[in-house]
């Protein structure tokens, strides 16, 4: 039996082998497309499963519902937060180092 498939599968391929090139690509892109299309529609299935798989094995995390500002700290007033976020710069500073690291005292140079 596998020698028959395999009498048939020569036949396809000499068959194929002796068509014009442009009914060649025809014949491949209707083929192949449709083929590419399911193999990555079942790659993409099997990966939201495994996914979907390792995130129902995770714990879940508690999301609290109170404020952060309400949650207890200690009163020393070392972990006091400001009432306000510090502004931030959006420049860059304009100070560019004026020496360059020396290379030429490498131990590893190869030369």
């Amino acid at each position: 039996m596998l020698r028959d498939l395999l009498d048939w599968w020569d036949g396809v391929e000499l068959w194929l082998t002796q068509l014009p090139f442009p009914l060649q690509v025809l014949l491949a892109v209707l083929v192949l497309l449709p083929g590419c299309w399911l193999a990555a529609a079942g790659i993409d299935r099997g990966v939201e499963r495994a996914l979907g798989a390792v995130q129902a094995r995770r714990p879940t995390r508690e999301i609290p519902t109170e404020p952060a500002a309400a949650v207890s700290a200690p009163a020393d007033g070392l972990h006091d937060l400001p009432a306000e976020a510090p502004e931030v710069s959006d420049t860059v500073p304009d100070t560019v180092p004026d020496t360059v690291p020396d290379r030429s005292s490498r131990s590893d140079d190869r030369t």
